[in-house]
């Protein structure tokens, strides 16, 4: 409870590519299965690799690079998601949209928070005030609109709160998008899940 800052345990995601990522002083990198380190511990932050890409950030900005540890999609996003079915969600201020494989974006930016693509559909939610709670103890809870909430408000808001920065959102509701950028189902759901099967 005491710690100045928290260490995130790289967990595999399923349907991950072949490297894992590693953690040596501030920085990540990825490993084979074997533990040989094949790209240097050399990120501020990093995600899995999906379809041969994988999110890397370098002083505040996200980019992709290929499992060669080449950059493919420059660092310019203020947050980024796995690619997913062609896809992946990325976040420009306070609007998440959707890019290609060749970081042009073909979903415009308009959510407050982006899943990846599953099943033909991606979750997407939206919400009209979030209460943050404060960074220093005895304060108490501020609340904001989407237009001046802090960038750790856009996020996905799904368990454990702890990853969604301790905000939560007031009128959340999901809903989800077509790879064309069309609302297939209108965010009226209190609760979803990403689309699995067919459901």
């Amino acid at each position: 409870c005491f710690a100045n800052e928290v260490v995130r345990i790289p967990i595999k995601k399923k349907g991950a590519g072949p490297l894992f990522e590693i953690h040596y002083g501030q920085k990540w990198g990825y490993m084979d299965r074997h533990g040989k380190t094949v790209i240097s511990p050399q990120f501020d932050d990093e995600r899995d690799f999906f379809n041969g890409l994988a999110a890397v950030r370098q002083d505040r900005k996200w980019g992709y690079i290929t499992q060669r540890g080449r950059i493919v999609i420059a660092y310019q996003f203020d947050d980024a998601g796995d690619f997913q079915e062609g896809l992946a969600p990325v976040r420009s201020g306070r609007r998440w949209g959707f890019i290609d494989a060749a970081g042009k974006l073909v979903i415009n930016p308009q959510f407050q928070a982006a899943a990846a693509f599953s099943g033909g559909l991606a979750r997407f939610e939206v919400w009209d005030t979030v209460a943050c709670d404060p960074i220093s103890p005895g304060e108490s809870r501020t609340i904001y609109s989407k237009e001046d909430a802090p960038p750790l408000a856009f996020r996905m808001h799904d368990p454990p709160p702890a990853a969604t920065g301790s905000c939560f959102p007031k009128g959340l509701r999901y809903g989800f998008v077509d790879k064309d950028g069309k609302v297939a189902i209108r965010p009226r759901l209190v609760d979803a899940a990403d689309f699995s099967g067919g459901l």
